[in-house]
């Protein structure tokens, strides 16, 4: 029982790992200043799942045309 526990937040960390991650390299490469960065770089890491969906929905740093 123990180990399909500790499997199962493996595979829970994981998944939240590789969003947030390729989130952050996302967010490296925009040209923001520094507050906006702070800040984005927070909810990414604060508000699991969402925060990284909300970054690529929003794509701050880029103009609309």
């Amino acid at each position: 029982m123990a180990v399909g526990l500790l499997l199962l937040m493996l595979v829970l960390f994981i998944t939240w790992l590789t969003p947030t991650l390729l989130a952050l390299t996302f967010l490296r490469r925009q040209r923001l200043s520094e507050g906006a960065l702070a800040v984005w770089a927070l909810v990414i890491l604060l508000v699991p799942f969402l925060g990284p969906l909300a970054l690529w929905y929003v794509r701050p740093g880029r103009t609309q045309q």
